[in-house]
C-alpha cells in the first residue's frame, strides 16, 4: 500500500537530521569520496538520487557530483533501465555545470515557502510522463 522506504538514506551535514537515526548519514561536501556508513550499499542498485547542493557555485556542484557518481558508480552511464536516476535542484546559473554531468533542465520548478532569492531549476538525466526536459 505504501512505498518501501527501508533503503532511503539522507546524506546531510546538519546533525539535526540525526533524529532519523540509521536513515541519516553525515555528509561533508569537502570530503565527497567519504560516504560514511554507506559501505553496505556496495552491491545495491541505487535507483534515484535527489540532489540539493548547499551553495550556488561550480566547486560545490562538482564536489557533490563526485559523491553522486560514487553512489551510482556501477550504473551512472548505463543506457539501460538500470541507470540511476538523478534529480538536481539548483540555481539557473548552474545549468552549464549540470549539463557537464548529463543533467538537463526540466519542467519542474522548485519553490520554497519563504521564497527563493535566485532562479532555481530542476535538472535530470531522465524523463517521465510528467517530468520533461525543456
Amino acid at each position: 500500500m505504501y512505498p518501501d522506504y527501508s533503503n532511503v538514506r539522507l546524506l546531510e551535514f546538519d546533525t539535526r537530521f540525526a533524529v532519523f537515526e540509521e536513515k541519516y548519514v553525515r555528509y561533508d561536501l569537502n570530503e565527497p569520496m567519504e560516504l560514511h556508513g554507506l559501505d553496505k550499499l556496495e552491491n545495491v542498485h541505487v535507483g534515484i538520487i535527489f540532489v540539493d547542493p548547499p551553495f550556488l557555485n561550480e566547486d560545490c556542484l562538482k564536489k557533490t557530483m563526485v559523491s553522486v557518481k560514487l553512489l551510482s558508480s556501477h550504473n551512472y552511464n548505463s543506457d539501460s533501465n538500470n541507470k540511476t536516476k538523478i534529480l538536481l535542484n539548483t540555481g539557473a546559473v548552474m545549468k552549464p555545470v549540470a549539463k557537464e554531468f548529463g543533467l538537463y533542465e526540466t519542467n519542474f520548478l522548485p519553490t520554497h515557502s519563504s521564497g527563493l532569492s535566485n532562479v532555481f531549476y530542476s535538472y535530470s538525466n531522465f524523463e517521465t510522463d510528467s517530468l520533461k526536459w525543456v
